[in-house]
């Protein structure tokens, strides 16, 4: 049996079902997409899905689960974000949450970082391709750069999707927050009281909880603020 006309449209990346959904998935999170920032996202979906026949960016490659959970999924974190942060993106593999967050806020400067050439070399592709300035990607071990004196202290946010545990995020993450820099992990479910435990006496944290479009499956995010003082050894 074929498919109704309308689905495959929505299977097309760029069509006018693509779009709708991406836009109407923005604005649930409160951004409302310019033509031109849907015609970044555009590009930048072509691009990834042409670059992970060759390496592999990402095991997301329906054209709607792109929309959803790769590029609207990024948008939740910058609430946490204020105007004109410098933000590090710690394991941005395909350039999440960094390069969606860099389409809706151009206000941010934020730099990707993965041990990985090729997907970073994919980075300054897409970054090139969509002409995003004060955006910067950085080919190294998050480890190895916390011991960078260009990268140790610099900036006010670390985000990350599902790189690591939380306590181990905040330790990575330390040497290159500001004294009062924020780490913003973006999640999948976690326990609808938020109570999960954590031993970091020297950091102020906080759930917040949504559904994600479209799906409505469980997210959270987790931002972890440093007491003033709390500067880790």
């Amino acid at each position: 049996m074929n498919e109704e006309p309308s689905t495959l449209e929505g299977n097309r990346v760029g069509s006018p079902a693509w779009r709708r959904l991406l836009v109407q998935g923005a604005a649930s999170f409160g951004f409302q997409l310019a033509e031109r920032q849907v015609a970044l996202f555009t590009a930048y979906a072509e691009e990834l899905l042409a670059w992970n026949r060759r390496i592999n960016l990402t095991t997301i490659t329906a054209p709607t689960d792109i929309a959803v959970k790769h590029f609207i999924d990024s948008l939740p974190g910058a609430e946490a974000l204020k105007p004109g942060w410098r933000v590090l993106d710690m394991g941005s593999g395909g350039g999440f949450p960094g390069i969606p967050l860099k389409i809706v806020r151009s206000d941010l400067d934020i730099t990707l970082v993965d041990s990985v050439r090729k997907k970073v070399s994919f980075q300054k592709q897409v970054c090139r391709l969509l002409g995003l300035s004060g955006i910067h990607c950085v080919h190294a071990r998050i480890e190895d750069l916390g011991q960078d004196s260009n990268h140790m202290g610099p900036y006010n946010a670390v985000v990350s999707r599902a790189f690591t545990d939380i306590e181990a995020l905040c330790g990575l993450a330390a040497p290159l927050l500001t004294e009062t820099g924020s780490v913003v992990a973006y999640r999948g479910r976690i326990g609808e009281d938020g109570g999960e435990k954590y031993t970091l006496p020297k950091w102020d944290i906080h759930n917040h909880t949504y559904r994600l479009p479209h799906t409505q499956a469980h997210r959270s995010i987790t931002r972890c603020k440093r007491r003033v003082g709390g500067i880790l050894p």
